[in-house]
């Protein structure tokens, strides 16, 4: 048993962690009274619920199925489930490993989920890509009523392709701590699929760093069956490091997307561009806020940030923040949020063609995604069956 946001729960504290007890017990819940949570449903998970420690690991059919149709050519497959590492088909340029030793503690403000991933992952779980062309992690938990946490630090030091499956089974709550690293002058590809069961809770955190000519582009694909919050911190410490993130996301009734993006310019002539595009049904909901903090030694840097989400039923929400802090005068900085639904004249044009309004709407709507370039076409498919199942919800 430990104690979580004054509980008791039925949670395992590794061993690893057994000289952090007191900082599980003092770690404050999040509540919506907390401005990084208002927006959020977080009042109502309770951690009590899921009190039953996870026995069983993740559906890797479901999650390979997952990536074959985002286009996923093959390569190694690294999975960590609630017991920690779980397979690893390492390839050439690949390396995996758990260490059970590890106490390192990384506490962070706001996301105490995050903190508990951190303490209660059975092992902390290292992947070095060093030439594989291509991997990928899938990381998440299954069982009713189940608790899933995992920690895994990622080395990407040459060209390479990186697939991360995150979520949680049906009613099942997980939390991932992924740092991910880039070498110098290196230039590699996130792909993120972030697919959960009916009434999962999810929450990750997506730590990045990034070196001197890095260059990263994430790409991501969000359609939970309930609560999931990615909260993802990049940091662009080498002079000319650039990130580009490319986010399309569905939610429909009782599920709730939500994003915090926290970019920091930390050296010179770095470069960030972010646009998350959503699709909101029935009564579902999406959050977004961010913040890009230009710092002194970031001068020359160009950073945009853009949300847009799109209402295609009365009942649908959606809060968008965007912030910027400046701290030097020769950089280029903008963000950009809209909230709305269809546009009625482009429904009308449509149907003035023979196009039954139904059909005219689910065109426009899947049109809203056509501008993420990033997105591969299997991507693409993934977002329109999303839609499609959530279209009467």
């Amino acid at each position: 048993m430990v104690r979580i946001f004054d509980r008791e729960v039925a949670w395992e504290l590794p061993s690893r962690s057994s000289a952090h007890a007191d900082v599980v017990a003092a770690l404050e819940p999040a509540t919506e009274k907390l401005e990084a949570w208002r927006y959020s449903p977080i009042d109502d998970v309770s951690v009590a619920s899921y009190a039953a420690v996870a026995t069983e690991t993740i559906d890797l059919g479901a999650a390979r199925a997952l990536l074959g149709a985002a286009g996923r050519s093959g390569g190694a497959d690294v999975v960590v489930g609630p017991r920690g590492l779980v397979a690893a088909h390492e390839v050439e340029g690949s390396a995996v490993a758990g260490d059970r030793g590890a106490d390192e503690l990384i506490t962070l403000d706001e996301e105490p989920f995050a903190t508990l991933a951190n303490l209660l992952a059975p092992e902390r779980v290292e992947l070095r890509l060093d030439g594989a062309a291509e991997a990928a992690l899938i990381v998440g938990g299954s069982g009713h009523q189940s608790a899933a946490f995992a920690w895994i630090k990622i080395h990407i030091t040459a060209p390479t392709t990186l697939w991360l499956v995150d979520g949680a089974g049906p009613e099942t709550l997980a939390s991932a701590l992924v740092e991910v690293e880039v070498a110098d002058g290196v230039h590699a590809s996130l792909r993120h699929l972030s697919m959960g069961g009916a009434g999962s809770i999810g929450f990750l955190q997506l730590r990045t760093r990034l070196g001197a000519d890095a260059d990263l582009v994430v790409a991501e694909v969000a359609a939970q069956g309930g609560y999931h919050r990615t909260r993802s911190d990049v940091h662009l410490t080498g002079e000319r490091a650039r990130v580009r993130i490319r986010s399309a996301f569905v939610a429909g009734s009782g599920e709730v997307e939500e994003f915090r993006t926290f970019v920091v310019h930390a050296a010179p002539r770095t470069a960030s561009d972010l646009l998350y595009k959503g699709a909101l049904t029935g009564s579902g909901t999406s959050v977004y806020s961010g913040l890009i903090t230009i710092e002194p030694a970031g001068h020359g840097s160009d950073a945009f940030q853009t949300n847009r989400n799109l209402l295609l039923s009365p009942e649908a929400r959606a809060e968008s923040v965007p912030n910027l802090d400046i701290q030097v005068s020769d950089v280029r900085c903008s963000h950009a949020s809209t909230v709305g639904p269809l546009e009625a004249e482009l429904v009308f044009a449509l149907e003035a063609k023979g196009i039954d309004p139904d059909r005219a709407q689910r065109i426009l709507a899947d049109g809203f995604f056509a501008d993420i370039a990033d997105l591969s076409e299997g991507e693409r498919a993934l977002v329109r069956r999303a839609l499609e199942e959530r279209w009467l919800s």
